[in-house]
């Protein structure tokens, strides 16, 4: 009965010692997965700091996109109104033409009207 307790004391024993050899390959493993963890962790944070990065610039695109079309909008008034004004400018030159003509115009009646009062006082 003894010689049995033994032989399984024993095996008891072994299978400690298995699971004991098991738990320090484990233990071997901790520090490995420790930093494996802690770099995961630094990554972690680089991706992080790199999304805000991300929403930072689209962010700034966004306000691009918003000036940009307020300064398309500008550009378009701003086309609208040198077209406009070169509108304008062929008008101002024909009023120019015009106003030309009526002065000569002008000159022509006032010497014939010069002309006519000297034959009138003539035949007076």
């Amino acid at each position: 009965l003894e010689i049995q307790q033994l032989r399984q004391v024993q095996e008891i024993n072994s299978e400690l010692r298995s699971q004991l050899k098991e738990h320090k390959l484990q233990l071997e493993e901790v520090p490995s997965l420790e930093n494996m963890n802690a770099e995961l962790h630094a990554q972690l944070n680089e991706h992080k700091s790199l999304i805000e990065e991300v929403h930072h610039l689209n962010n700034v695109k966004h306000e691009l996109q918003a000036q940009l079309s307020v300064h398309h909008f500008r550009s378009e008034e701003l086309h609208q109104a040198n077209n406009a004004n070169a509108e304008l400018r062929v008008q101002l030159d024909e009023h120019k033409v015009s106003l030309e003509e009526a002065h000569h115009h002008n000159f022509v009646m006032s010497e014939l009207r010069a002309e006519l009062h000297e034959q009138k006082a003539e035949l007076e």
